[in-house]
Order: C-alpha cells, then structure tokens, then sequence
C-alpha cells in the first residue's frame, strides 16, 4: 500500500492522503520536474486484480479527460507505476487538479440541511455539469454527495465539482456485467442505491441521462429536506425496494412554504418511470435557474458561515460581513474543528 513519501513513476512525490473510493485512494502528490502540487489517483491493489474494474480506471480517465467543465475535476493524464521491488506489478493511475475543501456529504452530516436558495444554486451548477457531460454521449450513473467536491481554487469564487466517472458508461466505458446484476442483496451492486433510479436497480444495462437527473432530485431533496426522500430502513434491500414500488414523502412536509415550483421540479425529477421524468440535466438548470432567489448570498460562502454558525457560534457572530468571513475561513481546510467522517449514503 502507498503512503505518504512514496516515488510513483519515478516523478510523483505523494505527500498527504485526500480520501478513498472503491476503485482507488487520491493524494496530493508534488510533481517533481515542476513542483507543481496536483492530485493523484492510484488504482487499490484489491481492485486492480479484476479486468473489469481496470477497464472502468482507464475509462474514467478517457471520459474526465474528453469533458472540460468549471463543474468537473479537471483529469489531465493517466500512467501506470512499477514499483523497484515488484517491475511486473503495475498500478494504473490519474493525474487530476489539486481539490482543496470537502466533499458535499460531509457539509450535510454537519449542517443537515441547507437553505433554499443555496441548495438551488448548487443543485443548478451541478445540473450545468451533467449538462456537458450529457451532451458527449456520457451517464455518470453515481451522482450523490459523496461525488461532489466543495472547491477553493488559488483565485476567484469556490465551484461544486462533480468526480469519480470510475461507473460512467459512454465513450466505450464497460456497462454492467452479468456477475453485478441489480440485486440489492448483491454487495457489488454499482452506485450508491439511496440516490440510483428505480430502473438502475432493476438492472437495465444501458441507462440514458434520465437516471442522472433523478439522482439530482434525490440530491436536492437531501439538500432541502435534511432527509433522503425514501426510507432508508431495512438496509440496501429496504431503500431499494422503496425507490421501486413507493411515493416519496412529499418535499413540503420537510419544507413548509416551499414554493410549489421546486416541490414540482422535485417530483418531476423522481418519478419513477424515466418517460415521466425531466428528460434532461439542462432541463433541470434551466428551471433552477428560474427558481433561485436573486438576492441569496454567494452560496458556497454561505455554507462556510452555516459551518461556523454550527461549531463555533460565537466566532461566526457577525460573520456575513465579507470580509470578516475571509478571515474566518482563511485556515478552513487545515483547521480540525471543521472535520467529520464522510457519510455512507
């Protein structure tokens, strides 16, 4: 296994350790020739022993690098490591941009629930993501918070960015073999069931956009209500038999005085046959777009103030003056305080 200090490919330098998927562990890595810090994702040996899970490495790589979009993890080259000790052992990996900030699971297991128009503009600018991604012939098929980066880039205002393309299917990217199946009881089962379409749990091996934009209902719901918008009880067989055969709790009941326009968008996006459905992520922004409040406060600044308001109630007092939310948040990403595990959603 790799840590920290660790030499990849003779010009990788890894320095610290991001997070962990299913198919691979991210690091900033210094690249050595131009000291340039970057991100990097190494295939897990468990993962890189199976064909299929190094078809859908390579293929994430050939998809995030076909699509360039503010909204999407920038993915710049892929190679293979040999370590000294092991030559004919190979190690497939990915070079992407450098993310500073949280994954959007953990700002809703700290905040549970976000005010509307943030939850608006987030969903919106990830609709915009899909959109691009859509439009090259590309389902992501595993949208859900625990995909979505909550970015701060070196200059200009901080972006949601939608990665791991690792279950995409488009471009040649494998769909589904016969050993995964559909079965909730089946722990290969790919994606995340709470945010999965019902005819992604049924087994349909090739799926259409449709399947993302219910994942960005399931989204904002979670976002607004604080709640996924179908029991999770019973375990992965309970959640996915309850996004298959029942209505989900109607998003007013979390959200009093919601206005019927996002509880009707919400719907539209999680009716459970894909013909009933949004028929695309642009359809999904545009009305976003239509619905957000034009004097809501730049939302991901707004999600740092909630954060603080959380945890530390007397320093975020009077924090909605700008600058003094910069001074509050300049040591976000170092300070522990603001850190919580990753939900399993």
């Amino acid at each position: 296994m790799f840590v920290p200090g660790s030499l990849i490919d003779g010009q990788y330098r890894l320095e610290r350790k991001l997070g962990q998927g299913a198919l691979g562990v991210v690091y900033r890595a210094r690249h050595l020739p131009s000291g340039e810090a970057l991100g990097l994702k190494l295939m897990l040996p468990e993962a890189s022993r199976t064909l299929l899970s190094r078809a859908r490495f390579a293929a994430e790589a050939e998809l995030g690098q076909a699509v360039r979009h503010p909204g999407l993890v920038g993915v710049y080259g892929v190679g293979l490591h040999r370590a000294p000790s092991a030559p004919h052992a190979t190690t497939p990996y990915l070079v992407t941009e450098l993310m500073t900030g949280e994954t959007l699971d953990v700002v809703l297991l700290r905040l549970r629930r976000l005010p509307v128009g943030t939850a608006i503009a987030l969903v919106r600018d990830l609709a915009h993501a899909l959109e691009a991604v859509h439009a090259r012939g590309i389902v992501h098929r595993d949208v859900k918070p625990a995909n979505v980066f909550m970015h701060q880039p070196d200059r200009g205002p901080r972006v949601a960015k939608l990665f791991d393309f690792g279950v995409a299917t488009g471009l040649g990217a494998p769909a589904l073999d016969a050993s995964e199946g559909a079965d909730p009881a089946n722990a290969s089962i790919v994606g995340s069931p709470a945010y999965l379409s019902p005819e992604r749990l049924d087994g349909a091996l090739e799926v259409d956009p449709r399947a993302d934009v219910w994942a960005l209902g399931a989204i904002l719901y979670r976002a607004l209500a604080g709640a996924l918008p179908f029991s999770a009880e019973g375990g992965v067989a309970g959640i996915a038999r309850a996004i298959r055969e029942e209505p989900h709790r109607p998003l007013g009941d979390h959200v009093p005085g919601l206005s019927a326009r996002i509880t009707s968008l919400v719907d539209a996006c999680l009716a459970k046959r894909p013909d009933a459905r949004l028929r695309s992520a642009a359809a999904v922004a545009d009305a976003l777009d239509d619905a957000l409040p034009t004097t809501e406060a730049p939302w991901l600044e707004h999600l740092r103030v909630l954060a603080l308001e959380a945890v530390q109630p007397e320093a975020a007092f009077g924090a909605r003056d700008p600058a003094r939310l910069r001074r509050l948040t300049r040591t976000w990403d170092e300070d522990p305080v603001f850190r919580l595990p990753a939900a399993a959603e």
